[in-house]
């Protein structure tokens, strides 16, 4: 069972800045070397466009929804190192990348390798950042709904946060001590977001991928739950790690994370989507509340009326139909300049599930 953990904000920032003061002492952990708010305009600058490949003329496509393919990469970051508290030898920081995207299959898990389908891309991109103690595939209801809705869903499995990193290094979960050393990584991840943009880029690029031809990076949007959203929040709006072209943004659950330094929302504004469960105990509604409130127009928030933490993200129930049908109306809208914003307000606002509120 994944079970959501997230630091309290005052515990989260005393322990944090302990874990700072260890870093500078010690030069060793696991902070990157070379500070990822040096260059705002580096590796994760989102330029490429595809164009277009030919299109086979035998390719038969389905009639209901296209199907979901998975394609993977390892994305190596030269010039940071990483070293894992309970596995002090240190290494070049890298992870695994999931690119979910449309294709030509059937069936309802993700096909790695599947024939990608070409005739309705190239596809705007979301690139979704995860919870602790979680993988991408934990979300595949809504990435699922994502991708047939006519994106690319990519996902960073982080090399310290994530479920499959916390099992290979055997955290302890109840462990206090080691759960928040390790959760503390969550300070390097806008970098890795950079570098997951940078990797779509040399893919973009690249006429052998077999994703030659499907990637818009002229139309991408960043995602994340949890501290995933801290993350995506600091990598869209603050300036410590601001990363330029960003077109939308959603925060599902998230917060303002202070240890990242800089000053949230004094970069140039973007479109905005906050998600919140009313009755989240892992993170208060007013954390979100506050990201609302600070955040310039054009805005949204989606209170989800008796909701939890994880389960409108990760389950197939009325929360996450309702999170699915507003964010791929904001995503529509933002990137690919279909529907209205009216829309949002009809979907957002459903009797015992939901309410929307605008700015």
């Amino acid at each position: 069972m994944v079970r959501p953990r997230r630091l309290g904000r005052t515990a989260r920032l005393i322990r944090t800045l302990v874990f700072i003061a260890v870093v500078v002492g010690t030069s060793a952990l696991f902070v990157a070397k070379k500070d990822f708010a040096s260059s705002p305009g580096g590796q994760g600058t989102t330029t490429s466009t595809t164009l277009p490949r030919p299109i086979s003329t035998t390719t038969t496509y389905p009639s209901g929804p296209l199907g979901v393919g998975l394609f993977q990469d390892v994305v190596s970051e030269p010039g940071r190192s990483i070293c894992p508290p309970l596995n002090p030898t240190c290494v070049t920081r890298s992870f695994q990348f999931q690119i979910f995207y449309p294709a030509i299959t059937s069936g309802t898990g993700p096909i790695q390798g599947a024939e990608p389908a070409l005739i309705h891309g190239p596809y705007p991109i979301v690139l979704f950042a995860t919870g602790f103690d979680l993988n991408p595939i934990d979300y595949y209801p809504l990435i699922q709904g994502w991708v047939q809705a006519g994106f690319v869903v990519a996902a960073p499995i982080f090399p310290l946060t994530s479920q499959a990193a916390l099992s290979q290094h055997n955290v302890n979960l109840n462990n206090e001590g080691q759960s928040d050393l390790y959760e503390s990584d969550l300070l390097n991840q806008p970098q890795d977001i950079k570098a997951a943009l940078a990797n779509l880029n040399a893919i973009a690029s690249n006429g052998g991928s077999s994703l030659y031809g499907m990637l818009d990076l002229s139309s991408v949007a960043l995602a994340g739950q949890s501290d995933g959203g801290d993350t995506v929040l600091a990598a869209a709006y603050n300036s410590c790690c601001v990363i330029p072209g960003i077109k939308a943004l959603a925060v599902l659950s998230g917060a303002e994370f202070p240890p990242y330094g800089g000053s949230y929302f004094s970069t140039p504004p973007l479109p905005l989507l906050v998600t919140q469960g009313s009755a989240d105990t892992v993170n208060p509604p007013a954390d979100s509340q506050q990201i609302f409130a600070q955040a310039p127009p054009t805005k949204y928030y989606l209170n989800l009326v008796g909701a939890d933490h994880l389960a409108p993200y990760t389950a197939n129930d009325p929360y996450e139909q309702t999170v699915l049908g507003v964010s791929v109306a904001f995503f529509d809208f933002y990137l690919k300049g279909v529907g209205t914003t009216s829309g949002l307000a009809t979907l957002g606002n459903v009797a015992g599930v939901s309410t929307l509120s605008v700015d």
